[in-house]
């Protein structure tokens, strides 16, 4: 790697980048972006346990 100047780790393709769905918490504000549609009446957010709604 060090003769080629080769990255160690590579980046996600620019096509690959693209999420369908943005989720956002009430109550720290925090955005999730997910490629799969989440059940807002079943998961909370992560950090605070707010509730989360389709942006």
């Amino acid at each position: 790697m060090k003769i080629t100047g080769s990255p160690r780790h590579c980046k996600p393709l620019p096509s690959q980048k693209k999420y369908k769905y943005v989720y956002k918490c009430t109550s720290c504000n925090d955005e999730f972006k997910r490629m799969r549609r989440v059940n807002t009446a079943k998961f909370r957010c992560g950090k605070c346990k707010g509730r989360i709604y389709l942006l």
